[in-house]
């Protein structure tokens, strides 16, 4: 069988948490990682070349067939070196949202598949672009890294969902999002900060717009009210307030507060208020139910699905299957694009 040959362009903390992946896989492994800074490449590398020996080393130990070598991973400061290598099947797109456009359509010109990050790009018409470029190379699989796809918690809620005599419809969906430090900690990146393609609603917004999208299908209109610090424009948001509806009639009110709008402690949370039942999804995997007329939260996490759960991993596999030419899961540019329309109509509603 193939083993597919990957280049992640981008070598920051999500280049890494997908890339472990793509390593750990017997079917993919890295060959090559682009980044601005070479050092960050070099050290991305070596991270991910210790963790390939390390696992085909735990293969062979337990006789599985593996590969028998571990490839030199190149290092790169310009993502075309990558896009246009004839040793590379596939191109994961791990940098700042601004790039994802010019990448992934150059790679696809040149026959690779593509995973790529979220948001899909800044501006619809980048979008446009790049699910037109896919349309145009339909050998070449793509998909975006929105992996709520694979959470557990969403399957469980499209149960519900599903199961109206129980459920009952739904009456009201609120998104709710508090950052008392944004970035956060860990986003070392400063452009993660800053209006131009960073800031709370595209890094973690995205995922949850896509979330409502997934689970009750296209947005009809959007209206909305993004905040600034007015003692510096060129930060990202501090707060926004929007109400979206749904094309089924369902309204979702959406609330965003940071450390200059009161936020006291990060939560980002979903919540489903039907007839018979309340749903709340929160921290990318928690979900919880309780009846309308109850205080009390009941956390599912004890289902035995859920210490199962692992969505980068479960996105990886799916991307190489694909690329086997099996059926997929995997989010496709056109609801990424869709996501896209429904965030940037928040940035430009006011209202």
């Amino acid at each position: 069988l193939k083993v597919w040959r990957v280049g992640i362009v981008g070598a920051g903390v999500v280049g890494l948490r997908i890339g472990r992946y793509f390593q750990k896989h017997n079917r993919s492994e890295i060959r090559a990682i682009c980044d601005v800074n070479h050092q960050s490449a070099v050290n991305l590398a070596n991270n991910l070349s210790s963790l390939k020996i390390n696992n085909n080393n735990n293969n062979n130990n337990n006789n599985n067939n593996s590969l028998d070598s571990t490839p030199t991973i190149t290092t790169h400061t310009n993502w075309m070196d990558l896009c246009t290598s004839n040793d590379l099947d596939i191109i994961y797109v791990a940098v700042p949202p601004s790039l994802h456009a010019p990448i992934t359509i150059e790679a696809l010109r040149h026959s690779k598949h593509v995973l790529c990050e979220k948001p899909l790009a800044l501006t619809n018409d980048s979008t446009l672009q790049m699910l037109q470029a896919s349309q145009a190379a339909p050998n070449s699989i793509t998909g975006v890294n929105l992996p709520f796809r694979y959470s557990f918690g969403v399957k469980k809620i499209k149960e519900y969902l599903r199961d109206e005599i129980s459920t009952g419809k739904v009456r009201k969906l609120n998104l709710v999002f508090e950052f008392p430090n944004w970035p956060r900690t860990w986003q070392k990146n400063e452009w993660v900060g800053k209006r131009e393609e960073g800031g709370p609603l595209r890094e973690v917004g995205t995922h949850f717009l896509f979330l409502l999208i997934e689970l009750f299908g296209d947005v009809k209109k959007v209206v909305g009210k993004v905040d600034w610090d007015p003692k510096d424009e060129a930060k990202s948001e501090i707060g926004a307030k929007g109400e979206i509806e749904m094309k089924n009639g369902l309204i979702c009110d959406l609330n965003l507060k940071t450390n200059k709008t009161g936020a006291l402690k990060e939560t980002n949370s979903l919540f489903i208020h039907t007839e018979k039942i309340d749903i709340k999804y929160e921290e990318w995997w928690i979900l919880s139910v309780k009846q309308p007329n109850e205080e009390t939260w009941k956390d599912l996490r004890h289902l035995p699905e859920f210490e199962q759960e692992d969505t980068c991993r479960d996105l990886v596999q799916d991307f190489i299957s694909s690329c086997d030419g099996n059926t997929s899961n995997l989010v496709s540019f056109d609801i990424a694009d869709q996501t896209n329309r429904v965030l940037n109509a928040l940035y430009t509603s006011n209202n």
